[in-house]
């Protein structure tokens, strides 16, 4: 009986070992400090508007929410310096111009439809404010920004650059 005793003891002992050899980790294979993708948001909100018809605003917002880009991007880095972003920031850079350039072509066939009255009669200028970015998560980084100033009747916007 004694024997049966150490036997099972033995047995206990064994696994006790083996459950902690295998609860500890061993892998000193060397992770990244920092995630290996990056995301980057391009895109536009309106911040102010007035006598804008709710309808084109509706509309305005959609295209937004359709022709946004927010992605992510496979790079690894380290430090989290500018510089390791290089690449990825000039890329954004790019689909930014795209992006700005089509927001711009929105906002005049708005003008366009708003002078065929297919937002309803307009008896008061109508203006709006939106912003356009291209920003990094990591970093919290702007990459750019523009302003624009929507005005109706008015044939000629106003854009500032920061």
């Amino acid at each position: 009986m004694r024997l049966l005793y150490k036997i099972a003891a033995l047995f206990t002992g064994m696994v006790i070992t083996a459950v902690a050899f295998t609860a500890c980790e061993f892998d000193n294979s060397p992770e990244p400090d920092f995630p290996t993708f990056v995301s980057y948001a391009i895109t536009a909100e309106c911040k102010v508007t007035k006598n804008m018809p709710a309808q084109l605003l509706q509309d305005i917002n959609a295209w937004i929410e359709a022709n946004r880009k927010i992605y992510d991007k496979e790079m690894s880095y380290s430090t989290g310096e500018k510089s390791e972003f290089a690449k990825g920031d000039t890329e954004a850079n790019q689909k930014y111009d795209v992006f700005k350039g089509k927001f711009e072509a929105y906002l005049d066939s708005a003008k366009v439809k708003l002078a065929d009255g297919q937002y309803g009669n307009i008896s008061t200028p109508v203006t709006a404010t939106f912003i356009m970015y291209a920003r990094r998560q990591q970093g919290k980084e702007t990459l750019r920004y523009d302003q624009i100033e929507f005005v109706y009747p008015d044939s000629s916007s106003e854009k500032t650059q920061e």
